[in-house]
């Protein structure tokens, strides 16, 4: 019988499928390996669970991430004399065990999880929490505006800010696949991505407190690397609403301006329902900008039949995908329109300790702000935490 080979080409080099046989690969130095689960790779398995990060070597391990047909999990290039031996012995060390875990859900072993920040991600050092319509000062630091040129203008005319996003780490902001692409008007091109901003009305923010004037660092305009859209965007219509941003210089991390937001990375927090969530931002969306100072309200989670049915009542046709999708709010003629486009939608709970959570991304084409009783449609980030992963570099 004649023998099948596919070759699959891989960002590193050329690995190949034999009928019964493993995986091989070539790693970032161009050696030998297979392409395995990270727990069967002991060397890079002890270095992911590591308290002492080596971030040359973490950096190592991203690029070794290959495909392999036969694993519903994250596997990675690794040389024959890095594995862990496997023997029915009781004296040898033999490979943690692997699961079966869902395909999508599963991130426990990626390598690119040590990028998130989850120390520190989701803190802020704000005395007290807004409960009106406006923030405080550093409430929400992890908050992006998306800057863009329209191209019919000359240079020196200032750049436009119609979507929002979340930094998620030094180098990369979470927001919708719709900002990026900007179909609706090739005009436009994304430029940067504004960091530590509150009030656009002012040249630096401050606060004054009982101890006197606090203010925030100048705003961090940061350009463009790259972007990345989800491939499936739009298919079906309105689906796959998510994108990335890479910055082409690392953020200026602090304490209290400019802070990463947490995703929904561990298994509780990926299955958990919320009964409400916190929008931010200044409303800035295909048609308008409502606020010049960052805004937040709480809105309440929206049933899925219920949603579609309020939807189509306003003629707004939307496949929604219960596993992909969420929606939330519709009260008041006010929550999305204190949002972003591309912008998130926020809980509070445990990750290391009480520190806030990406849960949503604010979609594309059924933004409802003005219209009465329309729930907000959402991308669901727990479902898109792999893929996110899956696109980071160190």
């Amino acid at each position: 019988m004649q023998k099948i080979i596919l070759i699959i080409i891989v960002a590193f080099g050329v690995q190949a499928v034999l009928s019964g046989e493993e995986v091989t690969c070539k790693t970032p130095n161009n050696e030998d390996g297979a392409c395995i689960p990270i727990r069967q790779c002991q060397k890079m398995y002890n270095a992911r669970r590591s308290k002492v990060k080596d971030r040359q070597y973490i950096d190592y391990i991203s690029k070794s991430i290959c495909e392999n047909p036969n694993e519903a999990i994250q596997c990675v290039c690794c040389k024959p004399e890095e594995r862990f031996e496997v023997t029915t012995t009781t004296s040898t060390t033999t490979a943690p065990r692997i699961q079966n875990f869902r395909d999508v859900l599963n991130i426990e072993e990626h390598p690119n999880i040590q990028l998130f920040d989850t120390n520190n991600c989701g803190k802020t050092t704000t005395d007290r929490l807004s409960y009106g319509e406006k923030t405080d000062l550093f409430e929400f630091p992890w908050m992006a505006a998306l800057g863009y040129r329209n191209l019919s203008l000359t240079l020196d005319e200032p750049r436009i800010f119609l979507c929002g996003g979340t930094l998620i780490n030094s180098f990369y902001v979470l927001t919708a696949a719709h900002c990026i692409l900007k179909e609706n008007d090739p005009k436009l091109r994304l430029e940067f991505a504004r960091l530590g901003e509150h009030d656009f009305a002012t040249t630096q923010d401050c606060k004054l407190t009982d101890s006197g004037k606090i203010c925030a660092r100048p705003v961090q305009d940061i350009p463009i690397d790259k972007t990345i859209q989800h491939p499936d965007y739009n298919h079906p219509r309105y689906n796959n609403d998510i994108a990335l941003i890479r910055l082409k210089n690392q953020a200026s991390i602090s304490k209290d301006d400019v802070v990463p937001v947490c995703l929904p990375i561990t298994e509780k927090l990926k299955q958990k329902q919320y009964p409400e969530y916190i929008i931010t931002g200044w409303g800035t969306t295909e048609n308008y900008t409502t606020s010049t100072v960052l805004m937040r309200a709480t809105i309440p989670f929206v049933e899925m039949n219920v949603c579609q049915q309020k939807l189509k009542a306003k003629n707004l046709f939307v496949d929604l995908a219960d596993d992909k999708q969420f929606c939330a709010g519709g009260h008041n003629n006010i929550d999305t329109c204190r949002g972003d486009s591309g912008g998130p939608l926020l809980v509070m709970d445990e990750l290391n300790e009480p520190q806030t959570i990406q849960i949503g991304v604010v979609a594309f084409g059924v933004n409802s702000c003005g219209i009465a009783n329309i729930p907000g449609v959402y991308t669901k980030v727990q479902y898109f935490v792999r893929w996110i992963l899956d696109h980071m570099e160190a």
